[in-house]
């Protein structure tokens, strides 16, 4: 179930929350492009939308973090005006095929690449692609994707919204569980890195207006 209660302890003050989202509560959203469906872990639309469309439709997205799997070519949907932050989670290396003229992409297992979300991409999968895909408006937001262990440097993370992950099995961010597969998110937060358990994958999310 999602937990939702007021951060202590390291998520600092100042009207910081928390939540932990289970993978039961991710939304299936289909793709712009009609071609797949993800898994959706959180997203932000604007408010002040008016538009024709959905309230929480393409048009008023502000930022969305997801994950899918496919097998076989898949062109990837048209994002024009968003940037992409995408990594692969399991599988072998995935490549992006342009088919914009531009240079085509390679995903290792474990990287992260960012591209800009008007891209014409194909993906080719070597069996199996597993990836999660952070997408953000340009100009309206700064938005950064990592994996973490218990190996890696701890610093201070400040952000107005961090997502952390646990893909790999239960672990445990700055003192706080994270169950199998679900996601811990904070709000407002200003939290250290420190992992214990399996390697997170961590989104960090700031509002810039635009």
């Amino acid at each position: 179930n999602c937990r939702l209660r007021t951060a202590t302890g390291g998520c600092g003050d100042g009207g910081a929350t928390m939540m932990q989202i289970d993978r039961t509560h991710y939304a299936c959203r289909p793709w712009k492009n009609g071609l797949g469906e993800s898994l959706e872990v959180a997203a932000e639309h604007d408010p002040d939308f008016t538009g024709s469309g959905a309230a929480d439709g393409w048009d008023s997205l502000v930022w969305s973090l997801s994950f899918t799997s496919f097998s076989a070519p898949t062109r990837f949907s048209d994002m024009n005006g968003f940037d992409r932050l995408l990594t692969l989670m399991s599988g072998r290396a995935l490549a992006l095929r342009a088919l914009d003229g531009a240079r085509d992409l390679v995903v290792p297992l474990g990287g992260v690449i960012e591209f800009g979300g008007g891209r014409l991409l194909e993906g080719l999968p070597d069996g199996t692609a597993k990836v999660m895909n952070l997408i953000g408006r340009r100009r309206r937001v700064r938005m950064g994707l990592e994996w973490l262990g218990e190996e890696s440097p701890r610093r201070l993370l400040v952000a107005d919204v961090v997502l952390v992950s646990a893909l790999l099995g239960e672990s445990r961010f700055a003192g706080i569980s994270i169950s199998d597969e679900a996601t811990l998110r904070l709000d407002k937060a200003r939290i250290n890195t420190r992992v214990e358990g399996s390697t997170v994958l961590v989104a960090t999310i700031d509002r810039t207006g635009g």
